[in-house]
């Protein structure tokens, strides 16, 4: 049967009870089964330990001990909307604070190209008890990659100034760019003893050595990029090189470099 595109994307979690203090059995449970499954533990000298199979997200969980309830002061807690405390976790995905905080309004919602433009997320009032004055916060859990948004003020649109913008003619968005993101850098073009990758990435500095595959047709690299706009070529031989099927621009000594745009 084929997989499912959430089974392709679960990610196997461990997660671990190490505080001691278990005489019978230990359990986890979370918001991935909307707290209704428990899911047992194994020990595993003096740990407990339970793998779940999860989709990029974050969660929120808590332990089970011998029928308690518990969380584990040493790894990230979050209180929730009934005053309750559950551990974290975080499954492949960022979770980014939006805040507005540059005007009273009476209510503030956020939209942004990570779902399309397609909803208004409503932002909750902080008020602060010492001063008074209030801001609006909304968290959202986001994949690596550029993104823009506007704060929706009272139902008019707004950019925050003092953020990060991106332009296009006369709009403006408050941009985004969050994480690093896994690229792969292949060169086919030739029969080769030796290729190696350089680019702006590291300001032209090093020369990576590529692994050759095993009909030794091609060659590879993974390297994990922050998130930007960077020029690179190979070295093949010895003798520097670009892609002519990839993306390229011309360089300043009549050459040309390839371009590798990373969450654009």
């Amino acid at each position: 049967v084929p997989m499912t595109r959430g089974e392709k994307l679960a990610q196997s979690c461990s997660l671990v009870w190490g505080r001691g203090n278990v005489r019978r059995e230990a359990q986890v449970v979370g918001s991935w089964s909307r707290w209704r499954e428990r899911v047992p533990m194994t020990r595993e000298n003096s740990k407990w330990v339970a793998d779940v199979a999860l989709r990029p997200g974050v969660y929120e969980f808590k332990f089970v001990i011998d029928g308690k309830w518990v969380v584990d002061s040493t790894q990230e807690i979050r209180r929730d909307d009934f005053g309750n405390e559950n551990n974290v976790l975080r499954v492949g995905l960022f979770e980014h604070e939006f805040v507005w905080d540059k005007c009273a309004a009476k209510t503030v919602n956020l939209t942004g190209s990570f779902d399309a433009w397609s909803t208004r997320l409503p932002m909750a009032e902080e008020k602060s008890v010492l001063s008074g004055s209030s801001r609006f916060v909304t968290r959202r859990p986001l994949p690596p990659g550029r993104y823009e948004y506007k704060f929706i003020i009272d139902g008019d649109w707004y950019y925050d100034m003092t953020l990060p913008t991106a332009q296009h003619g006369d709009i403006i968005n408050n941009e985004l760019c969050i994480g690093t993101v896994p690229h792969t850098f292949v060169w086919d073009k030739t029969i080769a003893q030796c290729v190696m990758l350089v680019g702006s990435f590291d300001n032209w500095k090093k020369q990576h050595p590529m692994t050759r595959s095993e009909d030794g047709k091609s060659w590879s690299i993974d390297l994990d990029m922050n998130l930007g706009k960077y020029l690179y070529k190979f070295v093949v031989d010895g003798n520097w090189w670009f892609d002519t099927s990839e993306p390229n621009e011309a360089d300043p000594y009549g050459s040309h470099n390839n371009v590798l745009n990373v969450g654009f």
